[in-house]
């Protein structure tokens, strides 16, 4: 026991000092073919992967992968985040990679635990965020029902529901740890679409060790990677439908969210197009701008929904076409054709007698503004005035409720502040200060995204995808591991 944990040190030392194993291996620092625990492997596999950073909750589940956590925290690999709640620590997790781009993984012990974490993945899940989940689990030789686990007698319940949420892993076999590894690389950091990858445990493997573990066998981090159609005949069929119509809109979704703001910029002008975003990408064009008429859809504002309900045509980019975001199809009523740029080929299938342009909205943008300089346009030189006459009406109807910012409450019997009145408090402190602003759920989270008028990017979030109450608060925590580099400021929804 104590020589294994003097091998473990070494291995910890020699990863932190070299950064992967295969720089390691290289420079002599460890042998290639060594004696490891699945536990271990678990979290060197992770190391090796640059995820540095583990939270969520022990327990008789995962007190053997604790062991390993414990030796690589004491060696200064890792951090390991202790938390009061599974949920809680999803959210945190969800906020590092959201915000920081920082992949982490979320630890559970078996039953309950797992199916709290499982709850708390939505928000990754919705929002396509790369995460991974060590979820302890029963053991592999099916004993009998375990009081902690889905209550029937069927092989790897556990693993059914978490499949048919997404990639899922179940490490039946030590040696399985490499295919895991492989396939949680391709889901947390090498999709188009990231996505929370979920890797059971059962109990009775943590310990087992591979002997002769060869590890040059642990994948590396996948670098990150742009999609981007060559199809010049889609690209000439997009520029047609541009110059042909008369009345265009652009609008972004959560997909478009790297994009450059000066790059969509000369894309409205060359196109003549209104601007429409949904409600996680508010500051790519500050709301001063003629051409943004602010968010749209079901709850979207006057000018964002006019812009979208009488264009003839729309240019969508990065966004999923939920109901939410094209009011389950009633949307685009007068549009007679689309252009939808997306990444995900699932998601380009959502709209029909459309130009279907696959790649990263930035770089189609790019190739687009290429081909659209010089070109004459079908424009309706009354579009954008009549937009903007909306977006005064627009504003004119926020102001409005800004001026009175109490009503008399019949129930109180009294004057209270109105909801949105003090979210435009809030958020122009935040402002001021530099906040971060969170937004999770309900008529907070509708307000909110109405009411941001952010100058640069970054300053809000909004879990738009599953709206997960208490995410906001939650995730605040993720910012102290973070190194305190923002202040955030939640709007909880209720």
């Amino acid at each position: 026991m104590k020589e294994m944990i003097e091998q473990r040190r070494k291995r910890a030392k020699a990863i932190k000092e070299y950064g992967t194993l295969r720089k390691a291996v290289e420079a002599g620092a460890l042998e290639q073919f060594q004696d490891v625990s699945l536990s271990e492997a678990v979290v060197l596999g992770l190391v090796n992967q640059e995820v540095r950073t583990f939270v969520g909750i022990f327990g008789h589940g995962m007190t053997d992968v604790g062991e390993a956590l414990r030796i690589y925290e004491e060696e200064d690999v890792i951090k390991t985040y202790n938390v009061r709640n599974e949920v809680e620590a999803s959210h945190i997790a969800s906020m590092l990679r959201w915000k920081y781009n920082q992949v982490s993984a979320v630890f559970t012990s078996i039953g309950p635990g797992g199916m709290q974490a499982t709850a708390g993945s939505l928000v990754p899940l919705a929002n396509g965020l790369g995460i991974y989940y060590l979820m302890g689990d029963e053991t592999s030789q099916s004993e009998g029902p375990n009081m902690q686990q889905i209550p029937r007698r069927e092989q790897e319940l556990f693993l059914k529901v978490l499949s048919t949420l997404g990639p899922a892993y179940s490490l039946h076999t030590p040696e399985a740890i490499f295919t895991a590894l492989k396939r949680g690389d391709a889901t947390v950091n090498g999709k188009e679409k990231r996505s929370p990858f979920y890797m059971l445990l059962p109990m009775n493997i943590q310990p087992k060790v591979m002997i002769g573990c060869n590890l040059l066998e642990f994948p590396e981090k996948s670098p990150e990677s742009k999609v981007i159609s060559i199809d010049q005949e889609t690209y000439n069929e997009a520029v047609n439908a541009i110059c042909s119509a008369s009345r265009i809109t652009v609008k972004t979704g959560g997909g478009a969210a790297n994009i450059d703001g000066k790059v969509l910029e000369e894309f409205l002008e060359l196109t003549d197009a209104a601007y429409v975003h949904g409600p996680q990408v508010p500051e790519f064009i500050h709301i001063s701008k003629e051409r943004n008429m602010s968010v749209g859809g079901s709850k979207g504002s006057i000018c964002g929904n006019y812009a979208m309900n009488e264009c003839d045509l729309i240019i969508a980019l990065g966004a999923r076409g939920v109901c939410q975001w094209d009011c389950s199809g009633t949307a685009f009523r007068k549009a007679k054709k689309m252009i939808n740029i997306n990444c995900d080929y699932d998601d380009l299938g959502q709209y029909n007698n459309s130009v279907r342009i696959q790649g990263d909205a930035q770089e189609v943008l790019i190739k687009l503004n290429e081909l659209l300089r010089g070109r004459n346009l079908n424009s309706d030189p009354e579009w954008i005035k009549g937009c903007v006459q909306k977006k005064e009406e627009w504003e004119a109807y926020k102001k409005l409720r800004y001026d009175q910012p109490v009503l008399e409450d019949p129930k109180r019997k009294k004057k209270i502040l109105t909801e949105p009145a003090a979210i435009k408090i809030a958020c122009d402190f935040a402002a001021e200060h530099e906040c971060i602003k969170i937004f999770d759920a309900g008529d907070v989270q509708a307000n909110g995204f109405q009411i941001v008028t952010d100058e640069k990017p970054g300053y809000t979030i909004s879990d738009s995808g599953s709206s997960y109450m208490g995410f906001a608060v939650s995730s605040t925590l993720a910012f102290a591991i973070a190194g305190n580099k923002d202040y955030p400021m939640a709007f909880t929804g209720r």
